[in-house]
């Protein structure tokens, strides 16, 4: 199944992003703080000190990388990566969580996914 969804026309071009999905060389570098404040935004609500990522896909998009990476290595992970969220105040916000989860996931190569199991432990 891995290289029929990697070989075809068809499913390329229908979940093909708008935005790159290749990770850039400088995924791999050190993110500076004001770039990552960049791409945050605080909640609507005065109350709320919730922070959410920008709406701008393009720019949450290098976050999302140096977020969710480490869980292609070891699925243990996943504690840190929830409890960053959780800093964030939006680790019980779902809606915005998958949406993270799934912008991350359509950019990587079916074969990572497989061979890092993310599709049978979510």
């Amino acid at each position: 199944w891995i290289s029929a969804a990697d070989g075809s026309e068809a499913q390329k071009m229908r979940f093909e992003p708008s935005y790159p999905t290749k990770p850039s060389p400088g995924d791999m570098e050190p993110l500076g703080f004001s770039d990552f404040a960049g791409a945050c935004q605080s909640s609507s609500n005065e109350e709320d000190d919730r922070v959410y990522f920008t709406k701008i896909k393009r720019s949450r998009l290098p976050i999302l990388r140096r977020i969710f990476r480490p869980l292609l290595q070891d699925l243990f992970v996943f504690k840190v990566v929830n409890a960053f969220f959780g800093h964030l105040g939006i680790d019980d916000d779902y809606d915005s969580l998958q949406t993270y989860f799934g912008e991350w996931s359509s950019t990587l190569p079916s074969n990572d996914i497989a061979k890092s199991n993310i599709s049978g432990t979510w």
